[in-house]
């Protein structure tokens, strides 16, 4: 099908200057508002009294380790105790002077503690450099992924995104590389650092796929799990001396998610099948008994394993409520974990709790509404003590709020986060946030920076649509490919739902979302285009039909299954029913509009938003001056904007300017 429709190609049609130009209205706006968007920022860099991360000390076998990251630092150290002295391991601010940009993806210790390793994004394009050391010396070696070939001196480059792991056993690094040209994680590779030598153990061909590596919860085996949206297979790493394959575990299903983990002498693996989840067990991976049965209610997310016990994340699907669950592994003697909160984010810092043989969990909490603690929980005695608490200056926390509401007999939920003075007024200025596909949640964890919203009378609002995991799976499913309408709606129906019940009104609603969540906004404001007087979309992916049909870029094979493949036709119409650059229509009245993109950035390239803005500024709307529409491609950042936390802070500091000036007070 792709073949016989016109398709726009931008890819490095626009120059630096015609970016420039582009954004020059972003560029006047920011300016004009400099005092307002430097207000913002100090209100973003001042609003906890203690901003710094220090991971608890958590000892493996011969040091103690921890991550400190000070208030005026974007990157941080990990440091090494021997319990006497305390010495710098890994000085990321030294490191990231004199670059732009710099992501560190991930941070490991070798199993026998006599080396650190890192990788790190430079530019902004997902493309990193894995490098390693000795752990109390600074020299850094760089494990290099090209292999020269056997006609010549001539090399074939092969691309890390960040994905790494020590051997258990022996000296090497397991690395998977990606395709030069889709960026689809396919290959596992392991390099023997004594000689340099390179081998490659598995591809994954097909395209649906992307591979990615673990350790499991003992720290004694590495699992390969190849990923597409609705399955997962999982396989063990074996290693030898002189070579290491793949073992698979489990036959593929294409409707089935197998995640494996073990500790002490069992296996355990999470099996899902859309809301159907179970934990079994086995000794061998051959035989394999129930260990957590199924149940038509809960949705299993997360298990994770410490000290002989488990903690068991799942969802009721019966309102969308998180829970936690402690299960002693010897008896299956279990609690349920009340942590207070309707809905709430929980982790398990990984620096903090390196000992796995402790019964002393470490988590880290927080809410909407909850700036966050460390929470040392005993899992014996069930005993817990809170460790730090973030705590904020220049707001009360006191005078704060957040309900979640049903707006209709389909499930359709929102979050409403507010400040106690202005909720119960008619007709706020409302911010109505949305993203809704992948299955992803809108984690329900403290921002820094909506606060700054709150206090000028806005509500904040969050749309828990079809194609995001609020109710598990079948909420997904019902918010993707041919159902991917389904989200639009709800969204709309989110919006008039804000209106009618009078929190707000269109002059005053701003709606935002980012990456799918930018696809989300193109498509509403050419469906209801009145319902708002301003819609921001970030690295917004607004031409799916070109994207889509380029399978050199990222988000074309491996996301058939969330969009469909529009070389059959009928998601090719369907795609085409929605797609935002396709169904600009010149003579609608477009609310004001915000762009913002980067030009590294690999997974929603420039081009796409640049193209939609070239197109829809055409629209009598905008060349009758009735309302705007800015472009902000910024040079240096790519999918994920800065890795800097103040450049971070200057960035949203712009969008809340746009938010705060464009609405009616």
């Amino acid at each position: 099908m792709c073949d016989k429709i016109d398709i726009p190609r931008g890819k490095g049609r626009a120059t630096d200057k015609m970016l420039h130009d582009a954004n020059k209205g972003s560029r006047d706006f920011y300016k004009k508002n400099s005092n307002l968007i430097t207000k913002l920022k100090n209100e973003f860099k001042n609003r906890y009294t203690n901003d710094f991360i220090h991971t608890e000390p958590s000892r493996i076998n011969k040091y103690i380790y921890q991550y400190k990251r000070e208030t005026e630092e974007s990157y941080g150290r990990y440091y090494a105790s021997d319990g006497c002295k305390n010495q710098v391991i890994l000085d990321l601010e030294k490191l990231a002077k004199g670059h732009d940009y710099f992501d560190v993806q991930s941070v490991e210790i070798s199993p026998d503690e006599k080396y650190i390793a890192f990788s790190v994004d430079k530019i902004g394009d997902r493309v990193c450099n894995i490098y390693y050391k000795e752990i109390f010396n600074d020299k850094l070696h760089l494990v290099n992924m090209n292999h020269k070939s056997q006609q010549g001196n001539k090399e074939t480059k092969y691309i890390n995104d960040g994905e790494f792991t020590w051997s258990r056993n022996f000296f090497r690094i397991y690395y998977i590389t990606v395709d030069s040209v889709t960026q689809r994680e396919n290959k596992l590779w392991y390099m023997d650092l004594d000689t340099g030598n390179k081998s490659l153990i598995y591809e994954e061909k097909d395209e649906i796929f992307s591979i990615d590596l673990s350790a499991t919860d003992d720290d004694e085996h590495i699992i390969l799990s190849s990923i597409s949206k609705d399955c997962v297979d999982s396989y063990v790493i074996e290693e030898y001396a002189n070579d290491a394959m793949v073992r698979c575990v489990f036959n593929r299903n294409e409707t089935t998610k197998y995640i494996l983990n073990h500790f002490g002498d069992r296996w355990y693996a999470i099996i899902i099948k859309g809301d159907n989840t179970e934990i079994v067990i086995s000794y061998d991976l051959k035989k394999f008994n129930t260990f957590i049965p199924y149940d038509k209610n809960r949705c299993i997310t997360d298990f994770y394993i410490k000290g002989g016990h488990a903690l068991m994340q799942f969802k009721d699907l019966r309102n969308g409520k998180d829970n936690l669950v402690l299960i002693r592994l010897c008896d299956m003697k279990t609690k349920l974990l009340d942590l207070g909160d309707f809905r709430y984010t929980v982790s398990f810092p990984g620096f903090s709790n390196l000992d796995i043989h402790s019964n002393k969990l470490v988590m880290a909490y927080e809410t909407y509404t909850n700036p966050g603690q460390i929470i040392e929980f005993d899992m014996v005695t069930y005993k817990s003590k809170i460790l730090k608490t973030k705590t904020t200056k220049n707001i009360n926390m006191k005078d704060y709020g957040e309900k979640t509401i049903r707006i209709n007999n389909n499930g359709l939920y929102i979050t409403i986060l507010y400040h106690k003075r202005f909720i119960n007024k008619k007709n706020n200025k409302c911010f109505l946030y949305g993203y809704g596909s992948y299955g992803l949640e809108d984690e329900s964890s403290f921002s820094r920076y909506l606060y700054s919203l709150l206090d000028r009378g806005f509500i904040y609002v969050i749309a828990h649509m079809r194609g995001c995991g609020y109710y598990g799976d079948k909420w997904y499913q019902d918010g993707k490919m041919l159902n991917k309408i389904n989200t639009f709606n709800d969204f709309i129906e989110c919006a008039e739902y804000l209106i009618k019940k009078g929190y707000t009104t269109p002059e005053k609603l701003t709606a935002y979302g980012a990456s799918a969540g930018g696809l989300l906004m193109g498509a509403i404001i050419n469906m209801r285009p009145e319902l708002f007087n301003l819609v921001i979309m970030g690295v917004p992916f607004v031409d799916v039909l070109s994207e889509m049909c380029d399978d050199t870029t990222p988000l074309t094979t491996g996301e058939y299954v969330e969009w469909g493949n529009p070389h059959i036709k009928k998601y090719h119409d369907y795609i085409l029913s929605y797609d935002p650059i396709r169904n600009i229509n010149p003579n609608n009245k477009y609310p004001n509009l915000l762009i913002f993109s980067n030009k590294n950035d690999t997974l929603v390239g420039y081009w796409v938003p640049y193209n939609y803005y070239e197109k829809i500024k055409e629209s009598q709307v905008y060349k009758s001056g009735d309302k705007d529409v800015l472009l902000d491609i910024k040079t240096k950042y790519g999918h994920k904007g800065s890795s800097d936390k103040f450049e971070s802070m200057t960035d949203i500091a712009e969008i809340y300017s746009t938010v705060i000036k464009y609405t009616y007070d």
